[in-house]
């Protein structure tokens, strides 16, 4: 009996790694998991049905089965105002799940009022992440020795000299880039200077190629809309979104923010 070989991610190997594990292994000894937008590796999606057009079995699964159903809902409404196309059912038995967006700094103040309901329902501070840029500057340059500042364990995954353990105590809040939080998820997950984050991407996205039927200007959207909504698909139950500056981007979190407004929280 062959043994099969599980692929996460499938959407973001390229195409010659694609053909080595065929070759390898066989196309029927392959069981892959396509997230079909999340791409951080590359542009363009990996196509594995293209490389066997016959020998496939697609089981497509729409319900997300790990955000509560309001988080479900603020994200698909998120990616129609950012003009994304995203398809994720809200799944019925995952009841509840809070937004919570600041407008200004992450402060002392804010942490601790999240931190308190994060406890109160039985989590860890393990079960907290951060996602930051790690950008010179940014208002979340500094967070690990912030959170040290004001008392807290850490385990800083924008460290050179951390980043390559993992965390060891479950007291350690977790900090990490946007560009490693695919593939991870928390009870209580904050993305700060998120609007700083999007930018970023649409400045890569203006780098990237393109076709003779998408301006560099759409391209570089969708790049940065796709990017966005890896981060805040990584919270179990409470979303944090902190943003400081007025643009397009801002102006699409808030138009999803007055549509969900019985559970979205707005600070600041």
């Amino acid at each position: 009996m062959h043994a099969r070989l599980h692929i996460d991610e499938a959407q973001d190997w390229p195409e010659d790694e694609r053909d080595l594990l065929i070759a390898l292994f066989g196309v029927h000894n392959l069981v892959i998991a396509d997230g079909v937008d999340q791409l951080v590796r590359q542009s363009r999606r990996c196509d594995w049905a293209a490389a066997a057009p016959r020998s496939r079995q697609i089981v497509t699964l729409r319900k997300s089965m790990r955000l509560k159903s309001n988080l479900c809902r603020f994200v698909s409404t998120l990616a129609d105002q950012l003009g994304t196309p995203w398809e994720m059912e809200v799944n019925p038995d995952i009841r509840g799940g809070q937004v919570i967006i600041i407008e200004g700094p992450y402060t002392e103040a804010a942490h601790r009022t999240a931190l308190e309901e994060h406890l109160r329902l039985g989590n860890l501070p393990i079960d907290f992440m951060f996602c930051v840029t790690g950008a010179e500057g940014s208002g979340s340059a500094d967070l690990a020795s912030r959170l040290t500042s004001w008392g807290f364990q850490v385990w800083d995954g924008t460290s050179k000299t951390e980043r390559s353990t993992f965390p060891t105590d479950t007291e350690q809040f977790r900090v990490v880039k946007y560009e490693s939080a695919r593939g991870l998820e928390g009870w209580t997950v904050a993305c700060l200077d998120f609007d700083l984050f999007f930018e970023k991407q649409l400045r890569i996205g203006k780098t990237i190629k393109t076709d003779l039927f998408e301006s560099q200007e759409e391209v570089a959207h969708s790049f940065a809309a796709q990017w966005a909504l890896i981060p805040v698909t990584r919270a179990v139950d409470t979303l944090i979104l902190q943003v400081q500056h007025p643009g397009a981007f801002r102006d699409a979190l808030l138009a999803a923010a007055r549509l969900h407004a019985d559970f979205v929280k707005m600070v600041g």
